[in-house]
């Protein structure tokens, strides 16, 4: 939720903003957890029952898509200096949120 107030009406208006963050996590979840591993049953599929011309073209497109910049790191492809990059950001964010005290 959102409170906007203008600033020429004076009024306060309330809106109501979409979640975003699940939203895009529950696309991204599907893709990766649901669409790629039943692309890939079809193409074995495909494959055992004679159509592997059209399962080739199907693993073709999926790799073409999944070695783009970004999806590699699925596939364990991503570039070094963007794993460390990332790596140094979580573990900031992780010392940030993590008590290390001992009282």
């Amino acid at each position: 939720m959102l409170i906007l107030k203008s600033i020429k009406t004076k009024k306060t208006k309330i809106v109501k903003l979409p979640r975003l963050y699940h939203s895009n996590f529950e696309v991204a979840d599907r893709f990766y957890n649901e669409f790629i591993p039943e692309l890939k049953e079809l193409i074995a599929e495909g494959r055992k029952h004679g159509k592997s011309a059209a399962a080739n073209e199907v693993e073709t497109e999926m790799y073409i898509v999944l070695n783009s910049e970004m999806h590699r790191w699925y596939l364990g492809k991503m570039d070094p200096a963007e794993a460390a990059k990332r790596k140094e950001a979580y573990e900031k964010f992780r010392n940030r949120y993590t008590n290390t005290d001992s009282e």
